[in-house]
């Protein structure tokens, strides 16, 4: 209709089109002023009844005053120019809005938190008004509500929905974004009042500040199911900084239940307005449920970043290094613990189990595992009666512990914190951050450590709270792994130094927050026989598994240690209260005749040809030169799970020369020329020459340096500030002047120069990928659950999600955006971790997961009984 009249309208030019009809953009040749025109198909109105109810519907819409609502000029039926007079086509003639569509401000990313209640506050004043006056919208989605100029938004199509319920319009040409929004009574054809638009808004909300809807699927019937059915992921779950006053709103809006909702866009407004924006909190387990949790895995760091794969545990170098790094310490003098009696179980349906865990009276074990056949990662839960194996959840949650009545389990799964059903189901988010193990208290509060300290989760649902205080002056490094003593009062935690002593168990009342030391030792869990299983603390020794008794009224030992394993870990092991152990068969990660645990591929991004080369022994990481011919690899030299050098390996020579520093506390990258590597180690960057070995220059930073990286032009460096592991806020340092400032308050890790220097991506503490501004620090997501990202030369990101490299192309000009669909580069089964040359070429890091010959090792379970009573000087057992 371009260039046609339609009425006293002149047609100029085509807005959109949707499931009712198109939009034009028109001048009103009477009134000289630019109008919208949406013109319905001949057929909306093609009974009487349809022609009554439309001019009703609409002419209640037109009486609608609102400065939030797009005002309605004249409603009617012309013929258009060089139409059929046998055919009047039905319009409605509208304020014009010069702006966007809030749909198309959406694709840009998350809002603002401010923004976003600013937003959704003018959209329930302009509902407020309408349902005073008995109007229901029943269509209100981002594309129906516009942003003008000045971001004010105005609400579109009051009046239409009925009228085009009624005559199935809302099939022509509907999309999947208009079912989403969806209440659930909608969803069922059932009659719908006020609190059917309440819902859409809290759709609408979610999607302004998760950057996604809360409800999908890949067809109609499954976004119907999902909105019927199930609970969206909680907010605090996808973006940090979310308020649980605010995830409490958006909850509310969407509670399945209409009786459970807001009763008036009134009471909606009035928690808008007194929302506050600055307190961060968890999520309410009583009211939002997350999705089934996927796999996924720790938030990306550099790989060669071995300190932060360290100190903040993360569950695929879990999976890489096994459940727990092997402690290296003194071995005591003690007696071997043997039993009398050994049986085994076992699992062919799983290889490469992480860790294994067990219920108070033996009948079930919780085991972390990758399936035999489909190379995903499951927890499963075995009967150990009925011999029944079930997959539990689809997660690579680090480490489950069952309750104190044995109904539910808790696990961290990267910096959240879950609660789950023995019997299966969705997870629960308890909180939006943790590490370390989560320990249960009887009142079914959940303890774990938190920058190097220890919280509590109340069982109330109540924000968390600090239990213990940190010692700086005494050496104390951090507090972590906390076991509930039967009193329910004290726990047994172990203590980090920071003159890198031992590492020492200690009582913690978590009333008072004091603590005392009562010897060497680390990671101990409490038995119901009355001892202490933990790894030994002492000087020299090899990571040996001790079992002590003690006293838990008063608190101390009760006699002398017995060494149930000889380099133990303790994710191997699990003990039921009537002292039957269960042992995993070693990972193939550890322990001699073990193959090499990694192998490399080299992929071709154009051709995707895939060019397989053998990873030197004890390989652990690796980082490429631009130029593709040189890597610097991580070696775990000792086996223990930590580096010990590294390694300048020359693909195309086939040489390798071992350089001049540790892996202790080391993060490397690249120069652009090939030429050297810059070295972050503590608060110093320095800059080494590939060719002759030698460092050529170095900077001091205000902060810790963790992982970083350094702009093309070389004159610019962010890296992540923190004392003690891989998180913690950005900051810029220009390297030729030394000015060095902060640049986020938000903490991050693995940050990524793009080619202009302009941006960085980096991961947040929800594992989600972030674009940076470096002039700013404003940030946007750009992909969930992701980690071990590059950004190309050619503008491309590749990240990893899952077992899959997938890559989108961005472009900074004039400002960062996505320039195309979200692709899969390939997927490998055992995927770790990539780096990037300049030509775009990866090479990945593939877990071998095989013995020495390239045999699987399959997965049994050893179960110990009958301990030396003498060795132990066992109590009897409690029922």
């Amino acid at each position: 209709m371009t260039g046609t009249t339609l009425s006293h309208y002149s047609i100029i030019d085509e807005l959109g089109r949707g499931g009712m009809g198109i939009v034009y953009k028109a001048e009103d040749t009477k009134l000289d002023r630019t109008v919208a025109i949406k013109v319905l198909p001949a057929s909306a109105l093609s009974s009487e009844d349809d022609r009554t109810r439309f001019y009703r519907e609409a002419k209640s819409a037109a009486a609608l005053n609102h400065p939030h609502i797009a005002q309605v000029y004249q409603i009617d039926e012309a013929v258009p120019e060089g139409g059929s007079a046998e055919e009047p086509r039905p319009f409605i003639a509208m304020e014009y809005i010069d702006g966007e569509p809030l749909d198309e401000a959406v694709k840009k990313g998350p809002m603002a938190l401010e923004e976003a209640v600013r937003l959704v506050t003018q959209v329930a004043q302009a509902l407020e008004l309408a349902h005073e006056n008995n109007i229901v919208h029943r269509d209100i989605k981002a594309a129906n509500v516009m942003l003008t100029s000045k971001g004010e938004a105005k609400v579109l199509d009051f009046g239409l929905a009925k009228t085009a319920h009624s005559t199935m319009l809302t099939r022509m040409g509907s999309t999947l974004g208009t079912v989403a929004y969806m209440s659930p009574e909608q969803a069922r054809g059932e009659n719908v009042d006020h609190r059917t638009d309440l819902w859409a808004l809290g759709v609408l909300m979610y999607e302004l500040i998760a950057g996604r809807l809360p409800f999908g699927g890949d067809y109609e019937q499954a976004v119907t199911y999902s909105i019927i059915n199930e609970d969206p992921q909680p907010l605090t779950a996808i973006r940090t900084g979310v308020p649980m006053s605010l995830e409490w709103i958006v909850s509310k809006l969407i509670a399945k239940k209409a009786g459970d909702r807001y009763q008036s866009a009134r009471d909606l407004i009035v928690d808008l307005r007194t929302v506050d924006l600055t307190q961060e909190g968890m999520s309410r387990t009583t009211t939002v449920k997350s999705m089934p949790a996927v796999a996924a895995g720790p938030a990306k760091r550099n790989p060669l970043d071995l300190r932060a794969r360290m100190s903040v545990p993360a569950i695929l170098a879990a999976m890489a290094l096994g459940a727990f790094a092997s402690w290296i310490f003194t071995r005591p003098s003690a007696p071997e613990l043997q039993p009398s009696q050994v049986t085994e179980i076992h699992l062919p349906e799983i290889r490469n189990p992480i860790y294994v865990e067990s219920t108070g009276d033996g009948r079930a074990l919780v085991i972390m595992g990758q399936d035999s056949t489909l190379a995903a990662f499951f927890t499963y839960l075995y009967d150990t009666e009925t011999e029944e194996l079930r997959i539990l959840n689809q997660n690579t949650g680090d480490r489950y512990f069952f309750s104190p009545d044995q109904s539910e389990l808790a696990y961290r799964q990267g910096v959240h914190m879950y609660r789950m059903s023995v019997l299966g189901g969705a997870p629960t988010q308890v909180g939006r951050f943790g590490s370390g193990w989560p320990e249960w208290t009887a009142e079914g509060g959940l303890i774990f450590d938190w920058n190097e300290s220890l919280w509590l989760y109340p069982g109330d649902g109540s924000a968390a709270r600090q239990i213990s205080q940190v010692d700086s002056l005494a050496g104390e490094g951090g507090h972590y792994n906390a076991d509930v003593l039967p009193d329910g009062r004290h726990a047994i935690m172990h203590i980090t130094r920071t003159t890198g002593e031992v590492r020492q168990l200690a009582i913690l009342d978590m009333k008072t927050g004091e603590h005392r030391s009562i010897g060497n030792g680390a990671s101990a869990r409490y038995l119901v026989s009355g001892h202490l299983l933990y790894v030994d603390g002492s000087a020299s020794a090899q990571g040996q598994m001790l079992i002590r008794p003690f006293d838990a009224d008063k608190l101390q030992w009760s006699g002398p240690p017995a060494v149930l394993q000889e380099q133990g870990n303790i994710g191997q092991w699990a003990f039921d209260r009537y002292m039957n152990a269960y042992q995993l068969n070693r990972s193939p990660q550890f322990g001699p005749g073990v193959g090499q645990r990694y192998r490399f591929v080299e992929i071709d991004p154009t051709s995707r040809n895939e060019t397989p080369f053998a990873a030197p022994e004890g390989t652990l990481a690796h980082t490429v030169s631009p130029d593709g011919r040189l890597m610097v690899v991580a070696i775990d030299g000792d086996n223990d799970g930590t580096p010990s050098h590294f390694v300048l390996l020359d693909r195309i020579e086939g040489i390798s020369q071992r350089l001049p520093f540790d892996g202790a506390r080391v993060d490397i990258q690249w120069t652009t020329d090939s030429k050297g590597i810059y070295v972050g180690i503590d608060r110093e960057l320095q800059l080494w020459s590939v060719e002759t070995i030698q460092m050529i220059n170095s900077w001091t930073t205000q902060g810790f340096v963790s992982t970083f990286d350094v702009a093309p032009d070389g004159r610019t460096m962010v890296y992540v500030n923190h004392p003690r592991g891989d998180w913690g806020v950005m900051r810029v340092i220009n390297l030729e002047t030394g000015e060095d400032r902060q640049l986020t308050d938000e903490p991050f890790v693995g940050p990524r120069f793009s080619p202009d220097g302009r941006y960085v991506i980096a991961g947040n503490l929800q594992l989600d990928l972030n674009v940076v501004s470096l002039d700013n620090g404003s940030t946007q997501m750009l992909a969930p659950s992701s980690f071990f990202w590059e950004w190309a030369d050619n503008g491309r990101i590749y990240y990893r999600q899952g077992q899959d490299i997938q890559w989108v192309q961005t472009s900074t000009e004039p400002a960062f955006r996505i320039t195309g669909q979200e692709q899969t580069l390939t997927t490998f089964p055992g995927l770790y971790t990539f780096s990037i040359d300049g030509r775009g070429r990866l090479v990945a890091m593939i877990n071998n997961a095989t013995d020495g010959n390239g045999v699987d090792i399959p997965t049994v379970i050893r179960v110990f009984s009958n301990w030396d009573q003498r060795a132990l000087e066992l109590a009897p057992p409690t029922d």
